[in-house]
């Protein structure tokens, strides 16, 4: 094997659904793959899920069903089989915690690979990044990523990761898919709505329980009862579809007021025809790419003071923050800027400049290949011969 054909990095992950962290992940190994520095690999723990499709038509190997339960041990062999068959130089778990880091770093130890962690979860009280099992890994992890200063502080003083092993990675996101004001008409038509002067709010989440879709439901309830010139729509799927669809019959807004889209794969198409977007995460969010992708369309956002937004959102600068997770402060908030066109103008386009700046895939791509450039070379050169 040659050294270019060896020169793979293995990401691994439980499946290529839908939500943030795997989008980012799509975008870097698509980056990756263009460059030809490094050649990405994916390990899926289960099935590949709905994502795999376009990554292998790109010519980028995807392994699938690695691990039958959380306590299969052949999940490492399988792992190590896979580092040593494609030319794996370094092993990224993808996700904080897990499976993921257990399995992946066990399976890199044993084959001689160096490990890095790209955590996803902001730690708080009670929901932490890093389970003990996996806090016993950390000798045997070199680097740790963070997807901001904060989130970097959190990992060190809740789950006491060594903080010279922590590296600042924002997400990054595909800036020209996503700035096209030029739709906006066509977008307003595929939202169904005919008035240019509705104002049209989304919240774009999977549909979890500490997304907290009750908040923005009922937000959208106490708004109308100020102002009618609204609409709100729920992008997303998940396993708390039920709940959201009760607490949307239940707010008597649907139809008028308020559309449950379901998974969209055309949000990009959508975002030209939004005013604002909103973030109600009650815990684990961190830098949401929702949120980056809308700001990338100059669609300011609406966010709870979580995580790392704060890497992206100034606030009444290149978006809005409200800093009490209640439908009031939401409501609030939402009617400050709704009555503030503007305003509303005016941080669209310094959020479109900023992540125009800051959180591009290229600039992700960079930070990641100057952290795979830092990582030791694996021990030993026999763990590349068949």
């Amino acid at each position: 094997m040659t050294t270019a054909q060896a020169n793979g990095i293995l990401f691994v992950i439980n499946r290529l659904e839908t939500g943030g962290a795997e989008h980012v992940l799509l975008d870097l190994v698509r980056e990756l793959q263009r460059r030809g520095r490094y050649r990405p690999v994916i390990a899926c723990l289960k099935d590949r899920g709905p994502l795999a499709a376009p990554l292998e038509e790109a010519g980028i190997a995807v392994h699938e069903k690695l691990l039958a339960d959380r306590y299969d041990y052949h999940a490492a062999p399988r792992l190590m089989r896979i580092i040593r068959g494609e030319g794996i130089r370094a092993l990224t778990a993808v996700g904080s915690g897990g499976d993921r880091m257990f399995w992946g770093t066990i399976a890199a130890r044993a084959a001689g690979v160096p490990v890095a962690v790209w955590a996803h979860i902001y730690s708080q009280p009670g929901h932490l990044n890093f389970e003990s099992v996996n806090r016993l890994l950390y000798p045997l992890v070199r680097r740790f990523v963070a997807l901001g200063r904060r989130h970097r502080r959190s990992m060190a003083s809740l789950d006491k990761v060594p903080l010279g092993k922590i590296a600042v990675i924002n997400n990054g996101v595909d800036v020209e898919r996503f700035d096209h004001p030029e739709w906006r008409d066509r977008a307003r038509s595929i939202l169904g709505l005919a008035d240019e002067n509705v104002t049209a709010i989304a919240m774009i989440a999977n549909l979890r329980a500490d997304k907290r879709h009750d908040i923005f439901i009922a937000a959208a309830r106490q708004i109308v009862r100020h102002r009618r010139d609204v609409h709100f729509f729920v992008i997303g799927d998940g396993p708390n579809r039920a709940a959201v669809h009760q607490w949307a019959r239940q707010s008597g807004l649907l139809g008028q007021y308020l559309s449950v889209l379901g998974q969209r794969e055309d949000v990009s198409q959508l975002l030209p025809g939004l005013d604002l977007v909103c973030l109600t995460s009650e815990y684990h969010e961190c830098l949401s790419l929702s949120v980056l992708q809308a700001m990338a369309a100059g669609v300011p956002a609406v966010s709870y003071f979580i995580g790392s937004m704060d890497e992206a959102i100034v606030n009444n600068q290149t978006g809005f923050f409200f800093y009490q997770l209640s439908a009031a402060a939401l409501r609030q908030r939402l009617l400050e800027v709704i009555g503030d066109g503007d305003l509303r103008r005016e941080v669209a386009g310094h959020a479109r400049d900023l992540v125009r700046r800051r959180f591009t895939v290229e600039k992700m791509t960079d930070d990641f290949t100057a952290l795979f450039d830092s990582l030791p070379a694996p021990r030993g050169a026999s763990i590349w011969r068949r």
